[in-house]
């Protein structure tokens, strides 16, 4: 299983740490969870069985870079849960 925190990485916003792996309780039973915090301060939460995001995650259309040679993705993931810890 693969989750890409950022499309094509050209901002070096990568996992500076290892994810950490937690039991959370959404609904019963619990869920084996990893997160992952980038740097660009978004916590994925993930069901460290399926790979699957346990509150969601949604593309949404960021800028594109203009800079001759450079070809960025044109979406990025975005955690539905929880908020971001910063304003980008």
């Amino acid at each position: 299983m693969v989750f890409q925190v950022t499309h094509h990485d050209l901002w070096d916003y990568d996992l500076p740490s290892p994810p950490a792996l937690l039991d959370i309780t959404v609904q019963w039973p619990e869920v084996p969870a990893l997160i992952a915090v980038p740097k660009h301060a978004h916590m994925y939460i993930l069901n460290r069985v399926t790979g699957k995001p346990v509150f969601g995650v949604e593309e949404r259309p960021v800028p594109v870079s203009n800079v001759p040679g450079e070809k960025s993705s044109p979406t990025q993931p975005f955690p539905i849960k929880p908020l971001s810890f910063a304003r980008r």
